[in-house]
């Protein structure tokens, strides 16, 4: 029920319950064979560089996720990330498959965290490793909150168009 979280290397990781949060916002873990058979995997996003701006699990042996494990992704909301970016967040050594999934994510599921669609891979990088790649940004993503996205896409947009048709008009006549 705790949580583990931290940089640096241990032996085999099995994760029944509570968490795994590798790295110290962001970081890397290294273990030994890993095992999820439940409890969560925490992943911080806030740049492209592994392990100083997201988070990964590095796995020298086995990387058996069961399909209870939680796969829970932050995203820090500063950042935005490019189209098709990609981040291995288990680096699986050597040429032996991933077996199993994260909860409810099979190979190539969708996961969509504050505006940006992740598509989930466990053949990624080398082809054994557990990878993320940027499928969609919704175009409010990084940009700062001005109210504009309400007039583009709502009602307001004719009424915007009105008042500042009946203000050019105005103006117009008092000259």
């Amino acid at each position: 029920g705790g949580i583990l979280k931290g940089v640096g290397t241990i032996g085999t990781l099995s994760l029944v319950s509570g968490t795994v949060a590798p790295g110290l916002s962001p970081g890397c873990l290294s273990s030994g064979n890993l095992s999820y058979t439940g409890g969560t995997l925490e992943i911080e996003i806030n740049g492209a560089t592994v392990c100083t701006e997201y988070d990964q699990q590095t796995v020298t042996g086995t990387v058996a996720l069961g399909t209870a494990t939680t796969l829970d992704i932050a995203r820090f909301t500063s950042y935005a990330p490019e189209l098709n970016s990609t981040y291995t967040i288990i680096s699986n050594d050597a040429s032996d498959a991933v077996t199993g999934t994260f909860a409810g994510l099979a190979q190539g599921a969708e996961i969509v965290v504050d505006g940006v669609t992740y598509t989930i891979s466990y053949t990624g990088g080398d082809g054994n490793d557990v990878v993320l790649t940027v499928t969609a940004v919704d175009e409010s993503v990084g940009a700062p909150n001005t109210g504009a996205h309400i007039i583009r896409s709502g009602i307001l947009l004719p009424i915007f168009a009105i008042l500042s048709a009946a203000a050019i008009i105005y103006m117009n006549f008092v000259v």
